[in-house]
């Protein structure tokens, strides 16, 4: 038979989020137009141009370097085509090479 021990009770405190205020949330106020000088807007569309040609810039870069690697793979493919031709070629050879060495006793 088992023996029952006691249990103890703890007490369990108020949770904290229950005790905090609520906190209302506040409209951000509205944003304010901003009207560049002229200078600002010289300045904002050099960026603009700088920005654009750079990003041009990589994107050729990656074109050309794409149709390098494309020009590479193909060639590494040719290369193991070939080379599986002659593999296959000798292979053929070799089993006609003894197949017409045994018909020859004939």
């Amino acid at each position: 038979m088992a023996c029952v021990l006691p249990f103890n009770y703890i007490p369990v405190p108020e949770l904290p989020f229950k005790s905090k205020p609520k906190i209302v949330k506040i409209d951000a106020p509205t944003k304010r137009t901003v009207v560049m000088d002229k200078k600002d807007k010289q300045v904002a569309t050099l960026f603009n141009k700088i920005n654009l040609l750079s990003k041009d810039k990589a994107k050729k870069q990656k074109k050309q370097k794409a149709q390098k690697q494309h020009v590479k793979d193909m060639k590494k493919r040719r290369a193991a085509g070939e080379e599986a031709d002659t593999h296959h070629k000798k292979k053929h050879k070799s089993f006609f090479r003894r197949k017409g060495q045994k018909e020859k006793p004939r």
